[in-house]
């Protein structure tokens, strides 16, 4: 059985972008965006419920001069260069430039604040956007954290 969803509306305490330097001298800017969230009818182990977030993941290249190229009439979806065998090249991050987690209340009093953290990063040796800049792909896990009232939380029987 699946748990029912209550929609919470909430709002924007603090949200910007993350920036990354790249080692192959690119600058990735990224930024999380809720969308929308909700209270499951259901408790973690020690009675706080459970939220699902809703968002947007959205990753933006500044590449120099010369990993730029002409774009391509297609462009491949990151999961398309993710699963690409040749023509891909392992990047890493060089430098943190700026990384905090976006921050929001939610109606029921609830504070939560999302991070990204990213696990990998491929950029595509043959393929460009609109811009010119290479099609990155970048694996990445939610890193959510929540400051629940306790008068939220289930009481014990």
């Amino acid at each position: 059985m699946n748990a029912k969803l209550v929609p919470l509306e909430f709002e924007t305490v603090d949200e910007h972008w993350n920036v990354f330097l790249l080692s192959d001298g690119a600058k990735l800017k990224q930024m999380f965006v809720l969308t929308a969230i909700a209270r499951e009818d259901a408790y973690d182990a020690i009675g706080r419920p459970v939220y699902k977030p809703f968002f947007l993941n959205v990753y933006v290249p500044f590449s120099p001069e010369e990993l730029r190229g002409e774009p391509s009439n297609v462009v491949p979806s990151p999961r398309t260069i993710e699963a690409l065998e040749t023509g891909v090249e392992a990047v890493s991050i060089k430098q943190v430039v700026y990384e905090e987690p976006n921050v929001y209340k939610l109606e029921d009093g609830t504070v939560a604040s999302f991070k990204t953290a990213i696990t990998s990063i491929k950029r595509s040796l043959k393929y460009h956007d609109p811009l010119g800049m290479p099609i990155y792909s970048v694996g990445w896990t939610l890193v959510p954290s929540y400051v629940i009232p306790t008068k939220l939380w289930k009481t014990e029987a």
